[in-house]
């Protein structure tokens, strides 16, 4: 008997989604996109540092003492190296036993970009050469994307009243919304970094080698298809 009651009910609802489906369908609508946008500068960088045996500097003091003035220079800045700075792999005594050249591998996050020039001239400074930057992050990017899917529905709603003034008539509720973004939230907003390196023909020979590190601003932007009653 509760089986029955079940299906019954099952039925109903199935029967109720279907008549308000059917509704909509039949109701005139003006379908238009919202778009929105805004420009924000990343704030995290994530650097990768290599020391190897084989680069000269490093071969005349050796992985060991490199690392100790590495983490000097960092410290000097004001970094915090237990948490901001990882080793990604470290060269084992069995491999320096088969003559393998020692190689560390670290990642350096970087939460003040202010600093991100003096890093790079620093670790040059002792002979670091082996330094690029994997990827910049926006640490708040999903607290700007939800504002600015909030924007993007505004910009429909403004859009789809401008129709609907040409046609004489007026919007009643949005009936559907479809976010476009796909739930990218962070790959999209990923930037290049930027870097130009002097050379003679600058004019200054004794930085010909170090990068002119520049952060750029990067668009992110959300677009939400809408659906209007009218």
């Amino acid at each position: 008997m509760k089986k029955i009651f079940l299906i019954a009910a099952i039925c109903c609802i199935a029967s109720s989604v279907s008549a308000q489906s059917t509704t909509c369908q039949s109701k005139d609508y003006i379908e238009v996109y919202g778009y929105s946008e805004k420009k924000v500068l990343p704030d995290i960088a994530y650097i990768s540092i290599t020391l190897n045996e084989k680069d000269p500097a490093t071969a005349a003091v050796g992985v060991a003492e490199m690392e100790k003035r590495m983490k000097k220079s960092l410290l000097s800045l004001g970094i915090n190296i237990e948490k901001q700075l990882s080793i990604e792999n470290i060269t084992s005594q069995f491999a320096k036993r088969k003559n393998i050249d020692l190689s560390n591998i670290y990642t350096l996050e970087l939460t003040n970009l202010s600093l991100l020039q003096e890093v790079f001239d620093k670790l040059e400074d002792h002979g670091i050469s082996n330094i690029y930057i994997k990827e910049y992050k926006i640490s708040n990017i999903n607290d700007i994307k939800l504002s600015l899917k909030t924007l993007a529905i505004k910009d429909a709603k403004k859009k789809a009243e401008a129709i609907a003034a040409g046609a004489e008539v007026k919007i009643g509720g949005m009936i559907q919304a479809t976010d476009q973004d796909r739930g990218q939230m962070y790959n999209e907003y990923i930037p290049r970094m930027t870097s130009s390196f002097k050379t003679s023909e600058d004019g200054d020979d004794s930085n010909e080698n170090l990068p002119n590190l520049k952060v750029k601003e990067i668009k992110v932007s959300s677009t939400i298809n809408t659906r209007w009653f009218i």
